[in-house]
């Protein structure tokens, strides 16, 4: 129950409760129970990503790399490798992103698991992209948006839409960055992700504002506080 109260408050982005309902559920687990608390470690090692705790989310990183091995399963050590390779984008250390990414897309690709191989392949992109490796990270990009769609992973198939538009975008094509970014707002819209759709939303007001276009940024701009402000009142 601590473990489901724990993802709850993580998706309303209450981040504190979130962490001190999975950290009290690791405690509880036995020490013998390795799926039960790798599941936890992977619940709160998200939750420190979003608040930008690097320090405990390194050390959940670890213990996750550690379970893995003690599981001895590859799809376990794709999911840590994956993780790995994200926090090493946030933290700007670009060839160690590459190399996590790298063996994630291997260790997933043993274990036939799609979505940490997309998932891999996005932050591969991600790394790729802040070195400003366009083109192959618009491979990478095409990777995860390929696996995503084969196999109805929604979430991460518009993710994917936005690291394309955001290759764009950075290389100033505005209609081609709006018309993935649009595409990705469509498929947020429709699967609930209120975090994407107001990555879309920002980043189409960016192209619209650059385009010259203000009366239609603005008009997003509005659209995207009254979402917010919705999700306040929920």
């Amino acid at each position: 129950y601590l473990h489901r109260a724990g993802e709850q408050a993580a998706d309303q982005y209450a981040n504190d409760e979130a962490i001190g309902y999975l950290s009290r559920a690791i405690e509880l687990t036995p020490k013998d129970d390795l799926e039960t608390r790798f599941a936890l470690l992977v619940a709160r090692e998200a939750v420190y990503d979003v608040r930008g705790a690097r320090e405990a989310q390194h050390a959940d990183l670890e213990a996750l790399e550690a379970l893995a091995e003690d599981i001895d399963d590859d799809g376990r050590r794709a999911e840590a490798a994956w993780r790995k390779a994200r926090y090493a984008v946030e933290i700007a250390d670009h060839k160690a992103a590459i190399a996590a990414a790298r063996q994630a897309v291997h260790l997933a690709q043993v274990a036939h698991n799609v979505e940490c191989e997309a998932q891999a392949h996005l932050y591969w992109e991600s790394a790729l992209r802040l070195q400003n490796d366009y083109e192959a990270a618009a491979l990478q990009a095409k990777q995860a948006l390929n696996l995503a769609r084969s196999a109805s992973l929604d979430r991460i198939e518009a993710h994917s839409l936005l690291s394309l538009g955001q290759i764009l975008w950075e290389q100033a094509d505005n209609a081609g960055a709006a018309t993935f970014f649009g595409q990705a707002l469509d498929l947020c819209r429709r699967i609930g992700d209120r975090r994407g759709e107001d990555m879309s939303l920002n980043s189409l007001g960016e192209v619209y504002y650059r385009s010259g276009e203000v009366t239609t940024q603005a008009e997003v701009a509005r659209e995207n506080a009254n979402a917010i402000l919705t999700d306040l009142k929920h």
